[in-house]
């Protein structure tokens, strides 16, 4: 090599990423009153749920475990306490970073026993209407995490997967998912930090699990720099692993399942020029069912960049770190557009307590507002005063691809109903209200389908041709109910690459008339 071609490699590899504004204006800022407490946060609509406990308190085992409900509304509000668990729970605690979770009905707050001699953890659900204790799940075993979703409780040992129902008025009764040997040897125990060994998300189909692993198989020189986990699937009707498991360098603080993909941290090693090992940690985006990376998104300003937290909106990615910035993200490019300033981290004679205090745990957007908390604040911005948000909004509602009853319904793009409100007037005011006829086409590529894909998946949906499809189902026709054909295309999705390739991504969120459609341009 040429000192020329040398200097001018050396010159790209110094580049310096173009400056992100930094705003630093918010609506409101809370309080929480959290100084030397552990706590744990979940938004529900327009509150915050936090769990509260006094360190020194838990250090000498008197204290009193706390669940305070925030309103989003009040820029003023002290917090309301709902809940308490004194000694009658005897030494179960909050610990750090135990989860609080929710479905929208329920919270779920886990209580952690300290002693290793005895299993003494209980899962408490609580009535959001009624802030009253619904019912007590006391188990037989070390819980790690908890999940929840619609209907059903998931707890996750060492050695399995129990399921319970919710709404039933006890816990009397679950389904159990064993871990075979193999399973059992991915997951680190450690009883004092449940939650950071394994993480937890579901579909109707499958469950996902991210372990904390032990790898003896990688480059010593990266060992000691990296946190290493596994991400692993299982089938819930046959109760079996996958087989197909991905073994990561990162770690498992965010786990989370968004338009049929997965959102994780990823870290790479990076070899200097001097010969140390450095660290690149991202967001990477994996396809759930082969958990390839598609797509992975860089904080390049920040080489100790983390990832705690994720929220999609608009085709953006909110995402939170532990040094108490957020990111906004092109979700579809990757671009790293624009950085909200969420709080200031402790100083460096405290850097014990950087990712406790800095780290921004939850992110909720209801209404124009976007939430965010950490663990000593929770902060409000509104939405239609940060500028890339603005300009994205914008794009949206003027494509006329689009139509207000498709951005209603599509996750990735739903706008606020204040903002929402308004487009339908000017759409009103402008005699352009119909509906669009055509789809979104977000589909991957326009490969052409197998005769064989095809057949096999127009003998299962039955009706003859498009009209057939729209056609509300009765004894004359063929066609089916919406719910019917989403569940046939989520199953040809997921087992044929034609097929999803060829099919918007969002096709449970549109109407039924656009599934049609996209169907039959499958044969065009």
């Amino acid at each position: 090599m040429n000192s020329k071609s040398k200097t001018k490699k050396q010159t790209q590899n110094t580049k310096k990423p173009e400056k992100i504004e930094l705003i630093k204006e918010f609506d409101y800022s809370i309080d929480l009153n959290t100084d030397n407490k552990y706590i744990s946060t979940e938004f529900v609509d327009n509150s915050l749920y936090v769990s509260r406990i006094d360190s020194e308190e838990h250090d000498s085992g008197d204290e009193v475990n706390e669940i305070i409900k925030y309103n989003l509304n009040d820029k003023n509000s002290k917090g309301k306490v709902i809940h308490t668990f004194p000694t009658e729970f005897d030494d179960l605690k909050f610990i750090d970073q135990t989860l609080i979770v929710s479905n929208k009905k329920y919270i779920f707050v886990l209580l952690v026993g300290t002693s290793y001699n005895e299993t003494k953890e209980k899962v408490i659900q609580i009535d959001i209407k009624t802030n009253k204790l619904f019912k007590i799940l006391k188990t037989s075993e070390k819980i790690k995490t908890i999940y929840v979703d619609d209907k059903k409780l998931y707890t996750i040992s060492s050695d399995d997967i129990k399921i319970y129902d919710i709404d039933k008025p006890s816990f009397s009764t679950y389904k159990s998912i064993p871990f075979n040997s193999q399973e059992e040897s991915y997951s680190e125990i450690d009883y004092n930090k449940p939650t950071n060994t394994i993480k937890m998300i579901a579909n109707k189909q499958n469950i996902y699990l991210g372990y904390n692993v032990n790898f003896d198989k990688y480059d010593p020189d990266y060992r000691i720099n990296f946190n290493k986990f596994h991400l692993y699937k299982i089938d819930k009707k046959s109760k079996n692993g996958d087989g197909r498991q991905q073994r990561l360098k990162g770690n498992i603080k965010i786990l989370k399942e968004i338009d049929n993909f997965i959102y994780t941290e990823y870290t790479k090693p990076i070899r200097q020029d001097n010969g140390k090992i450095d660290i690149k940690s991202s967001l990477a985006k994996m396809d759930m069912n082969d958990f390839k990376i598609v797509k992975e998104y860089y904080n390049d300003y920040d080489p100790n960049w983390s990832v705690s937290s994720l929220l999609i909106k608009f085709g953006l990615l909110f995402v939170g770190g532990v040094e108490g910035i957020i990111n906004i993200f092109d979700e579809k490019t990757g671009k790293l557009l624009q950085n909200l300033h969420h709080a200031d981290i402790v100083p460096e004679y405290f850097s014990w307590q950087t990712i406790y205090v800095g780290t921004i745990q939850k992110m909720h957007i209801k209404g124009k507002y976007l939430y965010a908390v950490s663990a000593k604040v929770l902060k409000r911005w509104d939405l239609t005063k940060i500028p890339v948000v603005q300009k994205r909004l914008k794009k949206i509602y003027s494509d006329k691809r689009m139509n207000l009853q498709t951005i209603g319904k599509n996750p990735l793009l739903r706008l606020p109903d204040e903002i929402k409100n308004v487009i339908a007037k000017k759409a009103v005011l402008n005699n352009n209200n119909t509906k669009s006829k055509t789809p979104r086409n977000n589909t991957k590529s326009k490969t052409k389908i197998p005769k064989k894909i095809l057949d096999e998946l127009f003998k299962e949906l039955k009706f003859e041709d498009e009209k057939e499809c729209i056609k509300r189902p009765s004894k004359n026709n063929k066609s089916l109910k919406k719910d019917e054909i989403i569940k046939i295309l989520t199953k040809y999705t997921n087992k044929y690459a034609e097929i999803r390739n060829g099919i918007p991504r969002d096709f449970k969120y549109l109407r039924k008339d656009e599934i049609c459609e996209a169907i039959f341009e499958l044969k065009k």
